[in-house]
């Protein structure tokens, strides 16, 4: 099993979740989730699909709105043992409708219905069903304990063909997971089900499952053949210019996140002009910001982070403005005259227009009694 620094670790974590992180559209009480919250916090998310033979009520909603912000998702079928195998993957398949999304299809086994189908030669048909769609990523999610019970007797060469599918293990309060026969490593490792909902922008709920991914971001984006960050297509993130502003006090924080969420990478002395080119404003109100908050994107002195020029209504910085212009332009104290003004309006054909010549010059000129002299 690969050693991972616990930096490693929390640098590649996503959250799974399904219509238990949101209250029905017809409560009034429901506030929807914040996915460009979700999306500053977790590098991915997995959506539940559905179970039995009926559809997650979330999961459509919840793939739309992770694509608009660029959030890697994938989704997972809770497998139910009261319910035909291959009914429940072309089900699945239905409703996925050939956009797996990044990091594919991941197959939830920890069903104790003590259905019909809840032997594990079920559950292989239900991915060989899977597995005849193309071009799919396929992967199982389970624990320890139950996968040890629920495969007794199972030969060698078949514990062999499910370990060609990732494993994402679920193992909580442990300093490392511990891994069924056949796997010797792990994909994903859900490690808690109380993370903080809040952090990433769920408020119909108080926890959240979190995962951690086996690996660097880099090792991520390469497994499941992410080009770099995905696109984000959203209007609260405005990247078509450079911005500058100047810090107000001392120790003034550059944080890894567009929130006081992020973790502190240094702290800025006061008067000191950064400038950075993106800019993100916030457009939902939660614990940890306001509508209308400000972070600037910045690197100062090779330091990349995010500061705030307002902060639930506090100005941490000032003199915001775009590069290239002056936030505050000193006035001229002694303007130098034009000498060929524009007039404040254009004289009548009929005017009066008497000019002044000296030392064959114009040196003055009088617009129906008004002189203007040259200085």
């Amino acid at each position: 099993m690969n050693t991972l620094s616990r930096e490693e670790e929390l640098e590649t974590t996503g959250v799974d979740i399904s219509f238990w992180q949101n209250l029905p559209v017809s409560d009034p009480d429901r506030r929807e989730i914040d996915f460009d919250m979700m999306r500053l916090n977790a590098n991915f998310a997995i959506f539940r699909a559905g179970q039995n033979n009926w559809q997650d009520r979330e999961f459509q909603n919840y793939r739309k709105q992770a694509r608009a912000v660029g959030l890697p998702h994938g989704s997972y079928w809770f497998y139910d043992s009261r319910a035909e195998p291959k009914k429940q993957a072309d089900l699945w398949l239905s409703i996925v409708d050939d956009d797996y999304g990044e990091l594919g299809l991941w197959c939830d086994c920890e069903d104790n219905y003590g259905g019909k189908w809840r032997r594990w030669q079920d559950w292989q048909d239900f991915i060989l069903r899977l597995s005849a769609a193309k071009d799919i990523k396929i992967g199982v999610y389970t624990g320890y304990y139950y996968w040890m019970e629920h495969t007794a007797g199972m030969s060698y060469s078949m514990a062999e063909w499910w370990s060609n599918f990732p494993l994402w293990i679920a193992s909580y309060k442990v300093d490392k997971p511990l891994l069924p026969k056949p796997w010797s490593d792990w994909t994903l490792w859900q490690y808690t089900d109380k993370g903080d909902a809040g952090k990433y922008g769920i408020y119909d709920s108080k926890n959240v499952d979190l995962n951690y991914f086996n690996g660097t971001l880099e090792k991520f984006y390469k497994m499941f053949n992410i080009d770099g960050v995905l696109p984000i297509n959203r209007s609260n993130k405005e990247q078509t210019m450079k911005y500058r502003m100047t810090t107000i006090s001392n120790d003034t924080r550059i944080r890894t996140l567009s929130s006081t969420l992020g973790q502190v990478l240094a702290n800025v002395p006061a008067n000191v002009v950064v400038s950075g080119d993106e800019l993100f404003t916030a457009t939902q109100k939660t614990p940890y910001q306001d509508i209308g908050d400000k972070w600037l994107r910045i690197n100062y002195k090779g330091i990349v982070g995010w500061m705030a020029y307002i902060h639930k209504g506090t100005p941490i910085c000032k003199d915001f403005s775009p590069e290239g212009t002056n936030p505050n332009p000193t006035p001229e104290l002694n303007p130098t005259p034009e000498l060929n003004p524009t007039p404040a309006s254009t004289p009548s054909i009929n005017a009066d227009v008497q000019i002044g010549i000296e030392n064959g010059m114009v040196n003055s000129v009088s617009v129906d009694g008004v002189l203007w002299k040259k200085q």
